[in-house]
């Protein structure tokens, strides 16, 4: 935790224009050794049933490591005892070591039983991640999220230690509703390319699936390499009782 501090913290409010108004800036706010964020300013309105939400940064660096992300919404289709939220967020753009994320318009809806989201696209070139559809606790319902060419590099700037995470991810992840406490998930990947601390892994596929009902998590996990695979691995795990079992082919790994 002590790699983790904002620091240099202050906070304004105003109710100017008949809006409450709050402005929250950061001097520095870090995450990990390699993830830093400078000159952060949280931006707050509130008037009648709207209400707003805006965030930049800017470290100011050679390499480009700046963003801004701005989300509107309305409480308007509320009833008592049952909170909604309709919100969308605006076009923006987050510079990561110098590299262009864009995150394109998207609409959003929150209410007592769930929520959904419509067409949040985050892309930098060729990859891309497309979240889409929504999640309830009582009707049917799924949420898809799908990523294509994901540089799995960034992987290493969240963790302490870089460990020389390198590949290209592609797949689906499945959220299926109704559910009471566990959703039902089905999730396939593949990563191409994939290597771990510069020993080459090859291609990765890596699959599962949870039954929301049973509360049993079924997975596998199988690399191929010139034709050759070292490790193939499938197992369960079971949420309820916490129980875990594993099978798994190793040669030459």
């Amino acid at each position: 935790m002590k790699d983790k501090y904002l620091k240099g913290l202050s906070m304004d409010f105003d109710n100017d224009g008949d809006a409450l108004n709050c402005t929250i800036k950061g001097g520095e706010l870090r995450l990990s050794p390699s993830i830093i964020f400078k000159d952060n300013a949280i931006m707050l309105y509130a008037r009648d049933n709207s209400v707003g939400l805006g965030y930049n940064y800017n470290n100011g660096t050679d390499e480009e490591n700046r963003g801004e992300f701005y989300l509107t919404g309305d409480f308007s289709d509320s009833t008592p005892g049952n909170v909604s939220i309709n919100a969308k967020n605006l076009a923006s753009n987050i510079y990561l070591s110098g590299e262009n994320w864009n995150i394109d318009q998207a609409e959003y809806t929150y209410h007592s039983e769930g929520g959904t989201v419509k067409g949040l696209r985050i892309s930098n070139g060729d990859q891309q991640i497309l979240i889409d559809g929504g999640i309830s606790a009582s009707n049917p319902d799924s949420l898809l999220v799908s990523l294509d060419n994901l540089d799995l590099s960034f992987i290493n700037t969240l963790i302490e230690k870089n460990i020389g995470i390198e590949g290209l991810a592609a797949g689906k992840v499945l959220v299926t509703s109704p559910f009471k406490g566990t959703p039902g998930i089905v999730a396939n990947l593949t990563s191409e390319g994939t290597s771990v601390s510069g020993h080459q892994a090859g291609t990765v596929t890596a699959a599962c699936s949870l039954e929301n009902e049973s509360g049993d998590l079924v997975f596998a996990l199988r690399n191929s390499l010139d034709g050759h695979s070292s490790i193939d691995t499938r197992g369960t795990y079971s949420l309820k009782e916490k129980e875990v079992g594993i099978q798994a082919s190793l040669d030459r790994m």
